[in-house]
């Protein structure tokens, strides 16, 4: 009769002859980087750099309300080109990205994230999702803060059932 340390190991070692692990080939990363630029994935990097570029003209106006708006696009420029640049380089924000994909899809569903993204519903599933995910953040966001008071009552009565004065307020 075999230990239990023992199943658990032979089930480990056969995990990836049951079909259950796949392997991160050069046709699923290939696939997976199509997959990223069919989704505006590498464009990714050029969103930081905007919000990184707006972020760093607002503070740049505040310290220095004359700047001229020639210098903030020259920072937004090479910005950009140092964000893609450094995105698409081995250890990149793609290489992340490849590595994110390959841990929550098997190379078959990436091959069938690919075929829906050519479909009309996945191309306006594509063109939806940013806004969509604002949204959804925002409501997230709004709700959350709806729930603010509700919560804090709760935290206090733990607190003053389990004999805990509540933090002071500011």
């Amino acid at each position: 009769m075999r230990s239990a340390g023992s199943w658990i190991l032979a089930i480990a070692l056969a995990w990836p002859a049951l079909g259950l692990a796949d392997q991160l080939t050069a046709g699923k990363r290939a696939d997976i980087a199509q997959l990223i630029g069919v989704a505006d994935g590498t464009k990714l990097s050029g969103q930081f750099a905007e919000v990184a570029a707006q972020n760093i003209s607002a503070r740049l106006k505040r310290t220095h309300p004359d700047l001229p708006p020639r210098v903030a696009d020259a920072i937004r420029r090479d910005l950009i080109a140092m964000f893609e640049e450094r995105a698409t380089a081995r250890g990149g924000l793609v290489d992340d990205i490849v590595g994110i994909y390959h841990r929550h899809f098997t190379h078959p569903e990436i091959k069938e994230l690919l075929a829906f993204n050519r479909t009309p519903i996945g191309r306006k599933t594509l063109q939806l999702m940013p806004a969509i995910m604002s949204e959804t953040t925002a409501a997230g966001r709004s709700w959350g803060r709806g729930l603010a008071p509700e919560v804090q009552r709760r935290v206090d009565a733990v607190l003053k059932k389990e004999g805990i004065a509540p933090a002071r307020k500011k």
